[in-house]
């Protein structure tokens, strides 16, 4: 059995899965941390501790074989990854085991039930710090002076000295209760602390929960916001890697109804601003073009440092949009991206498909659906509309054959014939083929079943399409290939068509999405209307609700008219109608030359450009053009068994592949 199918079968407890991270735990801890190696002694790791001030010394060690942390400085330690999680990342015991699963990509044994009581069970006790502080000496403050910090800027803050360190106080009720450090000039070291004491936000004593909180990444931040004018900010203690002042803090932070995160613009503070996003609700960022708040005050001045802030904090909160802010739609501006079907009376009705939209077409099985969409692909790749297909059914043989045969149509009748044991077969020419290919090449881009073909790899390879090729058009054949059989099979066809709608308005994009009608409906015979609504979708109700169009396409097996397909607009949204919509038919023919569907509107012969992709030799050839005889036609729709009985079948679309 190959490793992964083995690995995917099997589930595992608490003590299964901490062994198996063990050889990530120490890599987990210096990634969070962000810790620096000082030297390998025997089976010990030696790294600089950044809970207290030594930047000399790697007090901080990680024993190899018995996967241990422990400061000898400071008392910092760490037994396992769950003690990490759940101490330093704020999770429960739960969390964390479900963290640690789907890092290593395991399931966790149903079996398995944790313990009734949390890991941590004592409240932590810290210590009060104890140090000599004294006043700034002068190269700390003209260091400060060069950030645009002054003097009376640090005297509020009340920044102190400790051995020549800015010393950064933290008080709580009036009480200090914590100390960071921080080196003067570029380049020192950032880091160090009190050890065992209660790292909570600084200046989180004197902000008002009354206004909108801002949280930056470093001190001298925070301070050049609040002497720019925005008084209500504060700074994390220790950095990017260290969020436990959010379990510290806790009571307090949920009583502001807005905090805004400015933090460094680079991958650790990018990563850190949408942890603290994940953990805090009513969470914004302010992203700029400058590395920290601080550059941007020296580069740009304080008006722009308060614009900015004042800008986050008028901005409209997720969930919500001011419509009076949003652009109007007018034609000019997006008929550029709107996608023509090819069928010009439909596309005259809804205006053409339009970024955002989601259509559901359905037909009974061997009614055209599949080869209705499959003749729109074509007009797309001809617009240079590139198009991705999911297709649950069917092979990329099959799919590439019926489409090739649309596109080559009967203006060449590039075929060669093959004699199988049953009968003459016609088939395109592998330089037709090959032209084909080079025309559609970039265009066409069709999901690999191999690699799943559940809603969300389906979403998934979509966006991959979309975000890397330029993809506009998305068609999914059909959703109950795409879905699970189980019980909760109608919940799952509403939540995938609200998936598929909410894709298309977040990539702007047009889906489709292929569906098929309860079976209660019959066949039409030579009806002259037809007789699918929208009520007749098989699946829950809600998905006709879901679509902003609904086309229904009923196949006419005994028509007097000279009709074999009826297509019908039951439900049209467009952004511009001056004829005020309604319902809409239209009546087709199908021809098996081209295998297209075709009225006086619509014509049968219309011309792809993958000519133009001809070598000037083989375009020149004097092709012998096989002419597709009415017996082969006779044979599509008729055929005998090994008694030589004739079977009748219907003669069109049923003998599709699709």
């Amino acid at each position: 059995m190959l490793d992964w199918v083995r690995w995917c079968d099997m589930a595992y407890d608490k003590e299964q899965l901490k062994d198996m991270y063990d050889d990530r735990f120490e890599q987990s801890i210096v990634d969070y941390f962000n810790l620096k190696l000082g030297k390998r002694k025997g089976n010990y790791n030696l790294y600089y501790c950044p809970f207290h001030g030594d930047e000399k010394t790697p007090d901080l060690s990680y024993h190899i074989d018995r996967k241990m942390w422990k400061c000898h400085a400071c008392g910092w330690s760490r037994g396992d990854i769950y003690q990490h999680l759940q101490e330093d990342r704020n999770m429960t015991f739960k969390e964390s085991l479900n963290f640690v699963a789907e890092e290593l990509g395991v399931d966790i044994d149903d079996d398995y039930s944790p313990p009734t009581k949390p890991i941590i069970t004592k409240k932590k006790k810290f210590d009060i710090p104890n140090v000599q502080l004294d006043e700034l000496n002068q190269e700390q403050i003209e260091y400060m002076g060069l950030r645009g910090i002054t003097k009376e800027t640090l005297n509020e803050w009340k920044v102190k000295n400790n051995n020549g360190r800015y010393s950064f106080q933290y008080f709580e009720n009036d009480e200090l209760i914590h100390i960071s450090y921080r080196g003067v000039g570029k380049g020192s070291v950032k880091g160090g602390c009190e050890p065992n004491t209660k790292h909570i936000l600084w200046g989180f004593d004197k902000v008002d929960i009354s206004k909108p909180l801002v949280i930056t990444e470093g001190q001298p931040d925070a301070m050049i916001i609040y002497q720019s004018g925005y008084k209500n900010v504060v700074s994390v203690p220790s950095g990017s890697n260290n969020l436990n002042w959010i379990d510290y803090c806790w009571e307090k932070l949920n009583k502001f109804d807005e905090i805004i995160v400015w933090a460094d613009n680079d991958k650790p503070g990018i990563k850190m601003a949408k942890t603290i996003q994940e953990r805090l609700s009513n969470t914004k960022i302010i992203v700029s073009d400058q590395p920290d708040a601080n550059e941007m005050h020296y580069k740009k001045g304080p008006k722009e440092v308060l614009k900015l802030i004042m800008d986050k904090i008028t901005e409209m909160p997720d969930g919500l949009i001011n419509l009076s802010k949003e652009d109007f739609p007018y034609y000019n501006d997006l008929k550029g991206d709107s996608i023509q079907t090819g069928f010009k009376t439909y596309d005259k009705h809804v205006h053409d498909w339009k970024p955002g939209e989601l259509t559901l077409l359905f037909a009974r099985n061997g009614e055209g659906k599949s080869t209705l969409i499959s003749q729109i692909v074509a007009h797309c790749i001809q617009q240079n509309v590139k198009t991705y297909m999911y297709n649950g059914e069917m092979s990329l043989g099959k799919i590439q054959n019926w489409l090739y045969r649309q596109i080559v149509a009967d203006t060449e009748k590039a075929y060669f014939a093959t004699e199988t044991k049953y009968e003459t077969i016609y088939e395109i020419k592998p330089e037709i083929v090959e032209a084909i290919k080079k025309w559609h090449d970039g265009k066409l881009f069709v999901h690999d079943n191999k690699n799943g073909n559940n809603i969300k790899k389906i979403l998934q390879t979509a966006n991959l399409a979309v975000d890397r090729y330029g993809v506009k058009l998305i068609v999914i054949d059909n959703l109950m290939s795409a879905m699970e059989q189980k019980e909760s099979i109608n919940h799952d066809q509403s939540n995938f068509m609200q998936a598929c709608k909410d894709f298309a308005d977040d990539k702007k994009v047009h889906v489709v999405v292929l569906a098929h009608p309860n079976k209660n409906k019959e066949e039409l015979g030579n009806q002259s209307h037809g007789n699918l609504t929208k009520r007749d979708v098989s699946g829950t109700g809600n998905l006709p609700n879901k679509a902003t169009n609904i086309i229904a396409l009923e196949r006419v097996w005994d028509s007097e008219e000279d009709t074999d397909l009826i297509l019908t607009s039951l439900k049209d949204r467009p952004l511009f109608h001056t004829s005020g919509g309604g319902r809409l038919e239209v009546h087709y023919k199908f021809s098996r030359n081209t295998l297209r569907f075709y009225n006086d509107i619509t014509p049968e012969n219309y011309n792809y450009d993958w000519k133009k992709y001809l070598s000037d030799s083989v375009y020149k050839k004097n092709y012998e053009l096989i002419e597709v005889k009415e017996a082969y036609l006779e044979n599509i729709s008729s055929t005998k068994d090994d008694n030589d009985e004739k079977i009748e079948v219907k003669k069109g679309l049923e003998n599709s592949p699709f």
